[in-house]
């Protein structure tokens, strides 16, 4: 994927995740869309190493409690949100990253 086209396919992606609200089929979106992500990078001709890095802490930390918390609706709001908040900054920082 060349630099302009992986730039609009970020783009494209943190479109999807901004302003979702909390709900059972979101978290299923998110958990698809990153986990798509990871793999798509991975296997990539020129995957960013650092990218790869963040993405695989968002999911191992923030994505996961997510998804364990199912049993506790008040702490989901907040973990929601941590999760959404380091998703789009791990985009943003590959574009940056891109970009510049």
């Amino acid at each position: 994927m060349e630099k302009e086209e992986k730039i609009n396919h970020l783009e494209t992606l943190k479109a999807k995740i901004v302003g979702r609200y909390l709900s059972e089929s979101t978290i299923r979106d998110f958990n698809e869309i990153i986990q798509k992500e990871y793999i798509n990078e991975t296997c990539s001709k020129n995957p960013s190493t650092l990218y790869l890095k963040n993405l695989k802490l968002t999911i191992n930390h923030q994505l996961k409690l997510l998804i364990n918390s199912r049993k506790k609706p008040t702490n989901r709001i907040t973990e929601f949100k941590e999760f959404s908040n380091n998703f789009k900054q791990d985009i943003s920082d590959e574009i940056s990253r891109l970009k510049y």
